[in-house]
């Protein structure tokens, strides 16, 4: 009887050291899981971020690469076009002087008298489309004096002269007509004053004109009077309609020449 109990209590004691020794290989695999899992994630992270600065640094590589190219093509591009800039430069002055030499030939000069007038007022403060100049006839200007702005920018003519003073109209005064040469065959068309340096033109569709073409008023002289901005054609689709402007912001200009139409000198 004592042996049976003994028997069993041996029993027992190997039923709880097996079952210690589970629980703790069990908690020892948990924990050597979580410590392993961290180092897992951590050595991913690591790897994932490394590979991600590398992506990223390849990346950057090929758009510096990318970005020289766009700009030694962009560069090559502006020097032919300044090139081509210079050629054609050098063709309009050749182009100017044997104009200059025909019209000596011809018994033509081409120099224009001119005078150099300070604007005293311009719009919103004179007359609408108008200026008021500081010479009159005391300088001997006359009405249908043509105006200048920087050079050959034709504006206007004068109007009404006094003693000191004389007053220009604006060519783009509302309403206002003047005879043009439109078109890279310099066809003779009339363009209408919209106001404040701007003009239009209503012609056939047949006659060639496009944005940044060069308007300009007839005379022995070059007299530009505007750029082409926009061409928009009619309803009918038969005529076409052209808006220039001045080149010259009329609300800026401080000083003008004055002088007479070629065909009047």
């Amino acid at each position: 009887m004592n042996y049976l109990i003994k028997n069993n209590k041996r029993n027992d004691d190997r039923k709880n050291k097996i079952t210690l020794g589970i629980i703790v290989v069990v908690f020892l695999s948990v924990i050597a899981a979580s410590f392993l899992s961290g180092i897992f994630s951590r050595f991913g992270s690591l790897v994932w971020r490394s590979e991600n600065a590398f992506s990223q640094s390849i990346r950057s590589t090929v758009d510096l690469f990318r970005s020289k190219e766009v700009l030694l093509t962009e560069n090559k591009e502006l020097k032919e076009h300044l090139q081509t800039m210079i050629i054609d430069t050098l063709a309009v002055d050749i182009a100017r002087q044997e104009n200059k030499e025909l019209k000596e030939i011809l018994g033509r000069d081409e120099s224009r008298i001119s005078m150099l007038a300070s604007v005293l007022r311009t719009p919103p403060f004179s007359p609408y489309d108008t200026f008021i100049l500081d010479i009159g006839k005391n300088k001997e200007v006359e009405v249908g004096n043509y105006v200048f702005v920087g050079g050959n920018n034709l504006v206007g003519e004068i109007v009404e002269v006094n003693n000191t003073s004389s007053k220009a109209q604006l060519l783009s005064s509302p309403g206002k007509k003047t005879p043009v040469l439109v078109g890279p065959k310099s066809v003779a068309v009339e363009a209408v004053g919209r106001g404040a340096g701007n003009f239009e033109i209503i012609l056939s569709r047949e006659i060639s004109v496009q944005k940044g073409d060069s308007i300009v008023v007839p005379d022995i002289h070059s007299m530009l009077l505007g750029v082409v901005g926009q061409v928009d054609l009619g309803p009918a689709k038969t005529f076409q309609r052209v808006l220039f402007a001045s080149p010259v912001n009329i609300q800026d200009v401080r000083w003008v020449t004055v002088a007479k139409p070629a065909s009047i000198q």
